[in-house]
């Protein structure tokens, strides 16, 4: 495993608690059931597949699954893939971040990586 299969695509920043979610992988499924990326279980307005964040032609897309509430990007209800951009305050349910494209990771022991790899 190299420096480059573990760094992070973007990350979402929570507003409540400023708890910084990173987003490593070509898609991140959101939701309250536990075979989610992102398991929101504590939040009853978030469906059990609420929504997603995958990565298509060299940006970030969110799209809603079909969830009862709704997904909202800066106040605004979405009903198709939406092509996430710096600074954009995504709602799902109770659960309200913003997204930051420009991630800043230290770089990592080289124990890390070895250890990763086994």
């Amino acid at each position: 495993m190299t420096p480059e299969d573990v760094r992070p695509k973007a990350k979402l920043i929570r507003i409540d608690t400023r708890e910084e979610i990173l987003l490593h992988k070509e898609q991140t499924k959101i939701g309250r059931s536990g075979d989610n990326d992102l398991v929101l279980w504590h939040m009853p307005l978030v469906s059990r597949h609420h929504a997603r964040i995958f990565e298509y032609a060299g940006g970030l897309y969110l799209e809603d699954l079909g969830s009862s509430n709704g997904t909202f990007v800066n106040g605004h209800r979405i009903d198709r893939p939406v092509h996430l951009e710096e600074f954009d305050r995504i709602c799902i349910g109770g659960f309200v971040c913003d997204y930051i494209v420009n991630v800043q990771v230290e770089a990592l022991p080289i124990a890390s990586f070895v250890q990763a790899a086994s």
